[in-house]
């Protein structure tokens, strides 16, 4: 059990949007479908 710490949860990209392009893609996808940049930061 935790008690009195933190976790941290990472909610860079939750959405699928690329940061590149735009385009949506879907959550589990670490690349854009459409131009291929990586959507993980």
């Amino acid at each position: 059990m935790l008690s009195g710490g933190s976790v941290s949860v990472s909610t860079a990209n939750l959405s699928g949007k690329c940061p590149s392009c735009g385009a949506s893609n879907p959550p589990s996808e670490r690349y854009c479908q459409s131009c291929g940049a990586s959507l993980s930061v």
